[in-house]
């Protein structure tokens, strides 16, 4: 969701939960958002690494406690108490390139003191599989090509789409869209992996 000090405010005001990227969108809050990440001493690390696609990902997550920071007038409300940063090493290993990048969140719950993990580390692994998910159904599966008046036909499409990533996720392939073209010129093996799904 946008970060915006309204809806943030809203969301403390009612004692809620909030876990927002940082983007150039704020730039005053994104820069002293760094500053802070490049100077304080971090509460808790966590690395996490996995290989999908023919990369392997790595990921840092980095917590910072917000005491007391200096931030324009309009965040106040908000009550900022944790800025996370998350530096992502991948590397190909079909062309043996690296790329890294780095991304900020902020929210308004305070990190968990002694624990090798956390909740708020958690949640924004979680959003990037959901992102990942999104990108297999809007380019592999081509979900946004299919054009209906009908409420209930892309209902049922996307109820198929979905079963289907989650039989394809049991079998755990190396590269969703190449599993499906074997299948697709492998019917056999198909009705095999099917019956082994116990989905026949």
């Amino acid at each position: 969701m946008h970060l915006i000090p309204e809806t943030v405010k809203q969301i403390e005001k009612q004692k809620g939960v909030f876990l927002i990227g940082v983007k150039e969108n704020q730039p005053g809050l994104l820069e002293e958002i760094k500053m802070i990440a490049a100077d304080d001493k971090p509460v808790k690390q966590h690395s996490h690494s996995e290989k999908s696609n023919g990369r392997i990902d790595t990921r840092t997550y980095t917590g910072i406690a917000l005491n007391n920071p200096y931030l324009d007038q309009r965040w106040l409300a908000a009550n900022f108490q944790t800025v996370i940063k998350v530096e992502r090493h991948s590397y190909n290993c079909k062309n043996k390139t690296e790329s890294n990048e780095t991304s900020y969140y902020i929210s308004n719950q305070k990190l968990k003191q002694n624990t090798t993990d956390d909740e708020l580390f958690h949640a924004i692994r979680e959003h990037w599989n959901v992102e990942t998910n999104n990108r297999i159904r809007g380019v592999t599966f081509r979900e946004d090509d299919l054009k209906t008046k009908h409420p209930t036909i892309a209902r049922n499409m996307a109820t198929c789409r979905t079963g289907l990533l989650n039989l394809l996720y049991q079998l755990k392939p190396k590269n969703i869209k190449a599993q499906l073209e074997e299948f697709a010129d492998n019917f056999q093996n198909l009705l095999h992996w099917l019956n082994q799904c116990n989905f026949l």
